[in-house]
């Protein structure tokens, strides 16, 4: 703002000065300012161009914030300077014609100029060419003002129209343009340093500052005021030339006066003001609970409020010009000093933690210093404002320690949540006890179940180590009875007592006597008392009720810990036995998938078994004059096909062993094994011997060995799996043995059964394959193997009620063993071993066969009518029916009707439903795809005469043929 109107300064000054320059070039004098008696000179012209340059050029340069002036103010400053000097000392060579020709000498012309021009301007120069200290300094404004003596006197003399005051060596012809415009570049040159010197006092804002100013300005204006009335007054012929100094002396004398009265006003207007600030800031200072106070640089106190010279013991008056030394223990005076030195030093507020010794007691302060400043801005001394935080520091301890303590107990639990099993959770929390609760004793004893007594369970360390002072020990029943610890675990809450006042009630047990302070909380678990956790001191500190209600937080948690613990135990068997039941449900369902599976594949090897079966049986029974040779060929062809037969009659027992029969007899162990070894001989001889492998295979049997009653299909299927895998697991070669030997009566298990072994001397199992090998789909093959083998050796086992033992380790070889039961001597042997008849049937017989199956249907109807039953074959249930209806209709009724159960769209159950309805007196046979079961679902068609395995044996259907007799025929 001021350099605003610094410009408007300096504009107006040149834009007067180009206005004189303009009536000497154009030989005007009235615009040189002739008219007012002498005409502005072109020396101050030019001085007054040059200082206007010098000047705005400065002002350009302080809005910048440059504090040293360049070049372009330094230049136009120093000229300045040489033509104000030049011209005061033509005037003062000249004056008094000193020297002759001084005039001329000195410039004359256009370089004339009079001195107080000359004074006045090079002044104005001078002062921007001040080193910076003197610009901050009085010089810089005292300087500038001083030519203003001499510019009112000229002014005066031009109002009043004195010559007198004009024709003075140091004012003769000094112009009144150029009075003006040293006028107005005086102010311009101050503006530049508002705050230089006594000039800070007079640009304050305060009223002071006002005052000043409003006072220049009036000192600066009144002279010229009075001139102008004077010299009006003369022109209006009211005043005469004499009386008109008189009449300027009087209102000089006047406004003076009025000017005083003013100022006097003005002061008592600032001074009320002052005093009502005062009164206010004193209330506040006063009443205020803070301690306030004021210091100077050697820290006397300036200056004290009512509440610290209370607090002090004594007054205000007594406090000033005392030291801390004074007042306070050296330690502590030496503390304040620093701070107070502090904060002289660095001219910042401070805010700083102090404590005081009063006569009321020890007191913390938060203390906020701040320097005091002087007129020039240093530090005189310091305020401080004292605020008492004694409560607010024991409110902020207790909330420490709170937020400590929960800091403590979130520590505390998550030490106990890392532990899941409840004994370390127990352990971990009577040592974090002792540790963190400075306890001489830390128990926590359980409730058994049905006791009026607890059990020391767990003690932390130090209490162990004093075990036998405190007569503790891990497993000793206390007695809850009568005591602290029955009314904690009655009431379920926690009981803080002292251990020395409980000496007259003898149920208390001896290590509560021994402690100082003790407190009991209940552990619940679903709010169910499970225990009491224990913490005493002894000579120490008691335990306050805080730290016993933390203690007992402390105790829920541990509680819910129990708690979390019990349930995570019992989601772990839950999980278990959800795997557990996870595993036999994916076992069903992978038994059942290979039970759907065996359905179709067991008709299909039924079916093509059928024809092979039916076609032996026949050589067998018309072949008698066949070689012995190919008579043996004949029945190991047929023992075969029936084997297979049961096997895959077996297949559903991996899905359904409980619908599960065998069809025992007494068999001897002996040739079951030279069987197996002979049907095997290829895998483990053969082709062995053609990889390089030497593979051999003995039996090894007690020469009075019983026979065995065994179904001797799943025991000779059982038996080939075992050798299999055994020359599997020797791929390096080596020997086989099949044993058996009657099992030893001291055997726990004897009940007159056979021992059957099959050892192999391979890599052996470890123990993770001894427990995963009987599992189904288990195989350690590969690609090469299925996983089922031991399965159906397992499962023939279990249907001869015993179990498939293993003896195996790494390096030695694998031992497989079962037991079977022993036959009856007077057990039959099965009747397939028998003679087949050779009777032909009766031709009166007439017979329908039904099948879906062309193979088994042209085998069996063939066979029949070799041996003289009439037969007819119809393909399909749908061409059975029909056929059946065609005869009935043409009175020749079928007196047999043999029907596969498992044909699709019309099965053997509907056909034989529909021709018992035709015919009622026809005999059924039934030929099923699971021996003499019926598949799952399925009951026994109550139309259905007989059932027989698929494929038939022939000499069976043969002799349930001859006995229907031929009275049955139409």
């Amino acid at each position: 703002m001021l350099l605003r109107v610094q410009r408007c300064l300096i504009g107006l000054a040149a834009a007067l000065a180009i206005v004189a320059l303009g009536g000497w070039v154009f030989d005007a004098p009235t615009l040189a300012g002739a008219q007012f008696g002498t005409p502005m000179l072109p020396g101050a012209i030019l001085l007054s161009l040059l200082c206007a340059y010098a000047l705005y050029q400065a002002g350009v340069e302080t809005e910048q914030g440059r504090s040293a002036f360049s070049r372009r103010v330094r230049i136009p400053a120093w000229i300045a300077v040489v033509l104000g000097v030049v011209g005061v000392g033509r005037h003062l060579l000249g004056y008094g014609d000193t020297i002759d020709g001084a005039d001329e000498l000195l410039g004359a012309g256009w370089l004339h100029v009079s001195s107080a021009a000359a004074v006045g301007n090079g002044v104005i120069a001078a002062a921007l060419l001040l080193p910076e200290r003197l610009k901050a300094s009085n010089v810089y404004p005292t300087l500038l003002v001083a030519p203003i003596p001499a510019l009112l006197t000229a002014l005066v003399g031009y109002g009043l129209d004195a010559p007198a005051l004009l024709s003075t060596p140091m004012f003769s012809q000094l112009a009144l343009f150029a009075t003006f415009c040293i006028g107005l570049l005086i102010p311009a040159a101050l503006f530049l340093r508002p705050t230089s010197g006594w000039m800070e006092f007079v640009t304050r804002s305060s009223a002071s500052g006002q005052t000043a100013r409003w006072f220049l300005i009036v000192a600066f204006t009144l002279p010229l005021a009075i001139s102008a009335i004077v010299q009006g007054g003369r022109a209006l012929d009211l005043i005469a030339y004499p009386f008109g100094y008189g009449v300027a002396i009087v209102l000089t004398v006047v406004s003076i006066s009025i000017i005083g009265i003013l100022v006097a006003m003005r002061l008592r207007r600032a001074e009320s003001t002052a005093m009502a600030s005062q009164n206010l800031l004193n209330a506040i200072v006063e009443n205020t609970p803070a301690l306030i106070y004021a210091k100077d640089r050697e820290g006397r106190y300036l200056r004290v409020n009512r509440h610290l010279a209370e607090m002090m013991g004594r007054s205000s008056e007594e406090l000033l010009g005392r030291t801390d030394a004074d007042l306070f223990p050296a330690e502590l005076a030496d503390a304040y000093r620093a701070v107070d030195a502090r904060v002289m030093a660095s001219g910042e507020p401070i805010v700083e933690e102090e404590y005081a010794e009063f006569q009321g007691g020890n007191h913390h302060y938060l203390s906020s210093k701040a320097p005091l400043l002087d007129e020039h801005g240093a530090a005189s001394g310091i305020v401080g404002i004292s605020t008492d935080v004694t409560e607010l520091k024991s409110v902020s301890a207790r909330l420490q320690n709170k937020v400590q303590r929960l800091k403590l107990l979130g520590e505390i639990t998550r030490a106990i949540s890392q532990r899941q099993d409840i004994a370390s959770i127990f352990q971990a929390a009577v040592v974090a006890v002792e540790d963190l609760f400075n306890a001489d004793v830390s128990v926590i004893a359980l409730i058994p179940p049905k006791s009026d007594r607890v059990e020391v369970a767990h003690m932390g360390p130090a209490t162990h180590r004093n075990r036998e002072k405190l007569g503790l020990s891990i497993g000793r029943l206390i007695r809850a009875e009568g005591n602290p610890v029955a009314e904690c675990i009655a009431q379920r809450t926690l009981i803080h007592v002292d251990g020395r006042t409980q000496n007259v009630r003898p149920e208390t047990p001896a290590f509560v006597k021994q402690m100082g302070s003790i407190c009991l909380v209940p552990i619940l678990v679903d709010d169910v008392p499970y225990g009491v956790m224990i913490a005493g001191r002894g000579d120490s500190a008691a335990m306050t009720s805080t730290e016993c209600e933390f203690f007992k937080q402390l105790v829920d948690h541990i509680g819910l810990s129990v708690q979390q613990s019990i349930m995570l135990e019992a989601l772990q068997r839950t999980v278990e036995d959800l795997k557990m039941s996870q595993a036999s449900a994916v076992a069903r369902e992978r038994l059942a998938a290979i039970g759907q599976m065996a359905s179709g594949i067991a008709h299909d090897l039924n079916n093509g078994l059928t024809p092979i079966s039916i076609h032996t049986q026949a050589l067998r029974e018309s072949g008698r004059d066949l070689p012995p040779e190919i008579q043996s060929y004949l029945r190991m062809v047929d023992r075969v096909i029936g084997d297979m037969s049961a096997t895959i009659a077996r297949m559903r027992d991996f899905y359904r062993p409980e619908n599960a029969e065998l069809e025992r007899s007494s068999v001897d162990l002996r040739e079951l094994t030279s069987d197996v070894i002979e049907l095997t001989r290829a895998r483990w001889s053969d082709m062995a011997m053609q990889q390089g492998i030497v593979i051999g295979v003995e039996a090894e049997f007690d020469a009075d060995l019983p026979h065995a009653l065994i179904d001797a299909a799943s025991i000779r299927d059982a038996l080939t799996n075992l050798v299999l895998n055994a020359v599997d697991a020797m791929p390096d070669g080596g020997m086989i043995f099949v044993r058996g030997r009657r099992q030893t009566a001291d055997d726990p298990a004897a009940d007159d059964r056979i021992l059957l072994e099959v050892t192999d001397s391979g890599h052996g199992m470890d123990a993770e394959t001894r427990e995963r090998c009987l599992d189904p789909f288990f195989t350690t093959k590969g690609n090469r193997g299925t996983g089922l083998g031991l399965a159906m050796v397992v499962g023939a086992a279990r249907r001869h009620g015993a179990e498939l033992e293993i003896d195996s380790a790494p390096g030695r070889g694998t031992t497989m063993r079962m037991s079977l039961p022993v036959a009856d001597p007077v057990v039959a042997a099965h009747p397939r071993a028998g003679v087949l008849s050779t009777n032909y049937g009766t031709p009166a017989i007439r017979i329908l066969i039904v099948d879906d199956d062309p193979a088994v249907l042209e085998s069996t109807a063939n066979y029949l009518k070799i041996i003289g039953f009439d037969v007819t074959a119809a393909e399909g249930g749908r061409r059975g029916v029909d056929a059946a209806s065609q005869a009935v209709a043409a009175g020749q009724a079928f007196d047999v009707l043999i029907t596969d159960l498992g044909m699709p769209h019309i099965d053997g159950d509907r056909v034989a439903s529909a021709v018992k309805e035709m015919a009622p007196g026809t005999f059924v046979i039934m030929l099923t795809g699971w021996g003499n079961h019926m598949p799952k679902g399925k009951s026994k068609p109550v139309n259905v005469d007989a059932l027989m395995a698929k494929p038939p044996d022939i000499a069976e259907l043969r002799r349930l043929l001859e006995s229907v007799t031929p009275q049955r025929a139409h």
